[in-house]
């Protein structure tokens, strides 16, 4: 393992603008789908194949390893829906394509999914309606060639088990079109759903692979198996979803909910004083200025952003419920709505909320027309972060009342503020009888009781501390007995013996940690910029990206959002992430998250996806947000980027920022948040975790059994400046850059500016673009430090986008004008100095297989080979040749 320098940088504008005057030349190159070739580019050397039992993954000191003791980092990438039961000669391509590029892992996700055809129940059929209770033989063989094919290629498998099948009437499951989708919460306690799971597992993994000889329980090709993607009960215990069950699956939840309970306390009148749970809810001072508007709008007001448009009133109340809010109403009039719900808010500002204090807000809503709102409570300065009580709504001309109990987060003295976010809908929304009080008392009616089984499942929006708690750590359980359960068939049933996972450890929160802590490894999504949908879901016509680069954003972007999440001691992997399309600056994509997961020590990135089409693999064009087989701004780094991070060329920092939990709290901490997504961010905020720690020092969470405080630790340091590894981030101007400076990798990945950037044995000179963007890296085929090594790709690129893609005014959006193939490039233009000892050199322009087309003019003196790229030579891709006139091939391991 080599040192790794990593410094994340900011250019001020001004420096771009000599690439903005450059002019724009944008050239075809398609990378072929099932090129195979074994040119310079090809990274097939890094993964062994076939994988034979040798290669059998397996877990040592927090790490995977085969059983040679080989590590093993998998870059991985996602085969969806149909694409896994692909015809023979399409599978046995892309297998071969994924081992060139060294991709060493497919996630085979979606398989069970309606929408895919065909499906692992069958082709040609009404996936919505009939059964999914046996796996189709068809599908099942096709799965088995392409699994084959990806074997002998030296690729391994990810196992998904439940991903998003869902309960259907013709399987014994009444109200199924009133369940939650993709069988996504019904999946952990539901026993008929459960056996359903367990017998799915079976069927495939007590199967014998016609094409390998192995069951898939003994295959060593199948290194992971997850069990339930993307998916919490914990993370669902106030958003209603429980709550609204239909009667059959909410009695099963309710029941045990009382079995619960009823185990825990000896009497009703116990569990009302731990839930601090009165008869009647004892009234307090309101913290609000005029929450039943006597003075008018007084204390409140409306803020609008963009195109949006409105305006607030005092009206008195209409039509108000006996026993309703009392008072007058303010009255929201929304005209232009804007491009997002929170561009349109109401405010109280001013707040002096206390941190890890508990509140109970009430207010009564209603709106001319059915919609969607929120509120919530947030800092009213930078960084606007929130600080607790989110509380999604669905609004009706009824009036109807919310009540909200939670424990507030990192706050500024008298910088809090109550939101209503109003953007999503033209019409008017009134709100009466706003009353926020300091403490928390559970709302349990005196019909409820223990002892004849009547507590109701808690209300959404959050509980009192004692309610809450029993209540997590109840949905805990059940989330608990299934992954045991699951475990068991899977362990004991199947004879599988590798790394099982249950589910994304965010789903849940600290609930999600808890889980997941039970399994061999743990494992995070993110995305940079997910497309949204304003209107219809996955409307392909009305949708939105940011279209910024991650680079650029001063809170770490989605690293900042996965490093928190690593448990000590156990492999970390991202199985799915994605800068989705379009973008003009995915380049940033691999090198950014390879490098820092190389930087973080991690076990795998998985991109997401690879294709989604069984039916459509020679794709010349980018397909759609997800898709990377045809996208170069992602797919051109891929072997470049697979050597840094599968051959160990990057070393992991030695700082270190460790965040210990006690496991006992972990119910307790998952409770106070009533956002699930905010309760691990919050705790690591409110231990004085920052942007330098994520950036430039290994980031873990260490569960301890004992009952101890939380408590952050660092050690070592982690800055560039002190000679160390680093990840080095400086803000200037706003514009990000990121250097990667190892002895065998380098780039330089961001806004450029033509400034002189200096990485070791390279620098880099004199670098413009179209939009002052640039990706660029360098890297030695033979893992030797530039300066000695006699073979090295550079690959550089700014853009890719489809020919004839329609984008908007704002570059938010191309709607469903995709375009069509060939893929058009931008490159960037730069001079390369390379510190070199050998006596002779050239440089190649390469075409898309990675085959020489042409050379580039250099000039090697003084120990110093200089050249320059440009848009003219129209390829991202180039090879240096230093002392051969050609690369010696490298063996495999």
């Amino acid at each position: 393992m080599r040192a790794l320098r990593l410094c994340l940088i900011a250019t001020p504008l001004l420096a771009t603008t000599s690439a903005s005057a450059q002019t724009v030349a944008k050239f075809p190159f398609s990378l072929p789908w099932n090129d195979a070739t074994q040119t310079v580019i090809s990274a097939a050397d890094l993964n062994p194949a076939p994988i034979t039992n040798a290669q059998r993954v397996e877990i040592k000191n927090g790490h995977f390893f085969d059983t040679t003791g080989r590590r093993v980092r998998f870059l991985g990438t996602n085969v969806v829906g149909s694409a896994n039961f692909s015809q023979p000669a399409d599978a046995l391509s892309f297998a071969t394509r994924l081992h060139k590029l060294g991709i060493n892992c497919v996630r085979l996700h979606h398989m069970d999914a309606a929408w895919a055809n065909p499906n692992i129940f069958g082709a040609d059929r009404d996936n919505w309606k009939e059964s999914n209770a046996q796996v189709s033989p068809k599908s099942l063989e096709a799965l088995d060639f392409t699994v084959a094919q990806l074997k002998k290629n030296g690729v391994y498998v990810n196992l998904n088990l439940h991903v998003a099948r869902s309960p259907v009437v013709a399987d014994g499951f009444p109200d199924a079109d009133k369940l939650p989708e993709m069988g996504k919460v019904l999946a952990y306690f539901d026993p008929q759903f459960i056996a359903m799971q367990k017998e799915y597992a079976r069927q495939i993994l007590n199967h014998r692979n016609q094409f390998t000889g192995q069951k898939w329980a003994d295959d060593p090709v199948v290194a992971l198996v997850e069990l339930n993607n993307e998916d919490t009960l914990v993370g669902q215990a106030w958003s209603g979803q429980l709550q609204g069950l239909p009667a059959r699956y909410r009695t099963t939840v309710q029941d045990g909910w009382n079995r619960f309970l009823k185990a825990r306390y000896a009497s009703t009148a116990e569990l009302r004083k731990a839930w601090n749970a009165p008869a009647d809810l004892n009234t307090a001072p309101n913290v609000l200025t005029n929450g039943q508007f006597a003075d008018g709008t007084q204390g409140w007001s409306l803020e609008t952003q963009d195109k949006a448009e409105g305006q607030i009133s005092v009206v008195e109340l209409q039509n108000a419920p006996a026993n309703g809010p009392t008072g007058r109403a303010l009255h929201v009039q929304i005209g232009q709505i804007p491009d997002a719900s929170w561009k349109l808010q109401l405010h109280q500002t001013g707040l002096d909320l206390k941190a890890n204090s508990f509140y109970t807000l009430g207010y009564w809503v209603r709106a001319d027309k059915a919609r969607k709102a929120s509120s919530y409570f947030a800092l009213d300065q930078d960084p606007w972060s929130q600080v607790g009580g989110q509380a999604a709504l669905q609004l009706t001309p009824e009036w109807q009342y919310v009540r909200v109990v939670f424990r507030a987060g990192a706050t500024v003295p008298n910088h809090s503020r109550l939101s209503f976010a109003l953007g999503d809908a033209t019409d008017s929304v009134e709100i009466a009888d706003v009353h926020l009080s300091v403490g928390d008392q559970a709302l349990l009616p005196a019909s409820q009781n223990l002892e004849e089984n009547t507590i109701d499942l808690p209300p959404t929006h959050g509980s009192s501390a004692g309610q809450g708690r029993d209540w997590i750590d109840y949905l805990m359980t059940i989330e608990s007995a299934y992954v045991s359960t699951m475990r068991d068939t899977i362990r004991n049933e199947c004879g599988y013996k590798g790394p099982i996972t249950c589910s994304q450890e965010s789903y849940g929160g600290f609930g999600g940690v808890a889980r997941e802590a039970a399994s061999e490894w743990t494992d995070m999504h993110a995305y940079w910029q997910h497309p949204d949908f304003p209107g219809q879901a996955w409307d392909s016509k009305n949708w939105r990206i940011g279209n910024k680069p991650m680079l650029n954003d001063a809170r770490g972007g989605t690293l900042a959002e996965l490093a928190p999440y690593r448990i000590e001691g156990k492999p970390f992997t991202v199985s799915e992430y994605n800068h989705p399309a379009p973008n003009d600056f995915a380049s940033e994509t691999v090198p950014v998250i390879l490098s820092y997961a190389a930087m973080q020590d991690w076990d795998g990135i998985f991109l997401f996806s690879w294709n989604g089409d069984g039916k459509n693999w020679n794709a010349d064009k980018i397909r759609g947000f997800f898709d990377m087989d045809s996208d170069p701004n992602k797919t051109v780094f891929i072997p470049l980027m697979a050597r840094a991070f599968l051959s160990g060329g990057m070393s992991p920092v030695p700082a270190q920022t460790t965040l210990t939990v006690a496991q006992s709290a972990l119910a307790d901490l998952t409770a106070q948040n009533s956002s699930f997504w905010d309760s691990v961010p919050s705790l690591w905020r409110s231990q004085g975790l920052g942007l330098t720690d994520i950036l430039n020092s290994r980031v873990a969470m260490r569960l301890s059994p004992t009952g101890a405080a939380p408590k952050l630790e660092r050690v070592g340091p982690r800055s560039a400046r002190t000679g160390n590894p680093s990840f080095n981030w400086e803000s200037v101007g706003g514009n990000g850059r990121l250097l990667v400076d190892s002895p065998s990798v380098k780039a330089t990945v961001g806004y450029v500016g033509g400034n002189f950037w200096p990485l070791g044995a390279l620098s880099v000179e004199n670098a413009a673009s179209s939009n002052g963007w640039m990706s660029l890296v360098v890297v030695a085929r033979d893992g030797k430090p530039l300066e000695k090594s006699n073979s090295i790709l550079v690959g550089a690129l700014n853009r890719a986008e489809n020919s004839e893609m329609t984008w908007n005014a704002e570059r938010t959006s191309v709607g469903d004008g995709w375009g069509k193939g060939p893929t058009l490039l931008e490159t960037p233009s730069a001079t390369l100095d390379l510190q070199t000892s050998a006596p002779s050199a050239g440089v190649w322009k390469l075409d898309a297989t990675g085959k020489r087309t042409g050379t580039i003019t250099s000039e090697l003196k003084n120990g110093h080979l200089r050249f320059s790229i440009a848009p003219g030579d129209q390829t991202p891709w180039y090879e240096i040749a230093l002392t051969a006139p050609l690369a010696a091939p490298i063996k495999k391991p």
